[in-house]
């Protein structure tokens, strides 16, 4: 479940990249390159549940994807810098003091990695959003910032870089008058804050 496609160019040409989480509660990340016959697994990752989402440009591949931690979901991350062969590096931005979860991850040329996902606040949901350079900095992610006005829906989320550092967000919402079941799209700009940046 959560099956999420990403295509990318990168040094050794053309490759696709697919993610889901499997029956026996695994992140799963498969590729192929360009001419080679069948899809193969680059990596597995344990505890996961839900949705997942992958992005790559040039040699960096980034898999969000839901987890447990303890009785609570949270969203985690996968994240490779050599076309998806060899190690992968695991972590998750630091906004985990309610549920948090369904991330949809892009990156894309000059933009960097934008991530947004649900966020469970007392009252109900928001959408949440962060950010980073395409290696992790001492930097690391950016705060995470609210970006919707209405509760996202359980339906996965699209995300788009549109340009200049700015995310393009659909969703679907819910429990809302006279909103209830539309389709938004909002439109979000990451400022950069520090030097490092």
């Amino acid at each position: 479940k959560g099956l999420s496609f990403a295509f990318n160019y990168g040094s050794r040409g053309g490759q696709a990249f697919i993610s889901y989480s499997d029956t026996v509660g695994r992140v799963c990340i498969d590729s192929i390159h360009v001419g080679e016959g069948r899809f193969g697994r680059a990596f597995t990752w344990p505890n996961a549940d839900g949705m997942t989402s992958v992005s790559a440009y040039g040699d960096t591949v980034l898999c969000a994807y839901d987890r447990y931690a303890g009785a609570t979901k949270h969203f985690g991350y996968l994240v490779n810098y050599k076309g998806g062969d060899g190690s992968w590096s695991y972590g998750f931005p630091e906004d985990t003091s309610e549920t948090t979860e369904s991330a949809v991850a892009m990156l894309e040329k000059g933009q960097g990695i934008g991530i947004f996902y649900r966020f469970y606040t007392p009252t109900g949901r928001e959408g949440r959003f962060v950010y980073r350079s395409y290696r992790l900095t001492s930097a690391g992610w950016s705060p995470p910032e609210t970006v919707t006005d209405y509760s996202p829906h359980y339906i996965r989320p699209g995300i788009v870089a549109l340009g200049e550092k700015t995310w393009g967000i659909a969703y679907i919402v819910s429990n809302f008058d006279p909103a209830l079941g539309s389709v938004f799209f909002v439109s979000h700009q990451f400022v950069p804050t520090g030097v490092a940046e």
